[in-house]
C-alpha cells in the first residue's frame, strides 16, 4: 500500500521547491540584468549613431539652403545673357571698324612706299645702286 504523506514529508518537499524556485529566480535576474546591461549599450550605440546621422541631415540641410531654384538659375542665366546681348559688337559694327582700320593704315604705308621708291630712285641717281637692284628691292 502507499505510504502516507506526514507534514515533515509535505514540509521537506515544499521547502525543496521554495528552493529550487529560488535558485531558479536569482538565476533569471542574474540573466535579466546580465540581458538589461546588454540593451543598455546597444540603446547606447543606436543613440550615438542617431545623433551623429542628424548631425549629417542638419549639415546637408544647410548646404541645400543655398542652393538655386531652377527658376533662379534661369533668371540669372536670363540676365547674364541680357548684360552680354549689350556688349557684344554686331558684325555690321565690326566691318565697318575693320574696314576703318584698313583706311587708316593703308595711307601710312603708301607714304612709306613713296619714301622707300624716292629713296632707291636717289639712290639709283646717285651711282651707289643699279635700277635692276632697286626693283629688287621693291619686289
Amino acid at each position: 500500500m502507499a505510504k502516507q504523506l506526514t507534514k515533515q514529508d509535505i514540509f521537506e518537499v515544499v521547502t525543496e521547491v521554495v528552493k529550487k524556485t529560488n535558485q531558479n529566480v536569482l538565476k533569471l535576474t542574474r540573466l535579466v540584468k546580465k540581458t538589461t546591461s546588454e540593451n543598455q549599450e546597444i540603446f547606447g550605440s543606436i543613440k550615438q549613431s542617431f545623433s551623429e546621422i542628424e548631425e549629417r541631415m542638419s549639415g546637408i540641410e544647410q548646404k541645400m539652403d543655398n542652393f538655386v531654384t531652377k527658376d533662379e538659375l534661369k533668371a540669372e542665366l536670363k540676365n547674364e545673357f541680357a548684360k552680354f546681348e549689350t556688349r557684344m559688337v554686331t558684325k555690321d559694327y565690326l566691318d565697318q571698324k575693320l574696314s576703318d582700320m584698313r583706311g587708316e593704315l593703308i595711307e601710312p604705308v603708301k607714304k612709306c612706299e613713296k619714301r622707300l621708291i624716292s629713296t632707291l630712285d636717289l639712290l639709283v641717281v646717285k651711282k651707289v645702286t643699279t635700277r635692276e637692284e632697286a626693283n629688287k628691292v621693291l619686289v
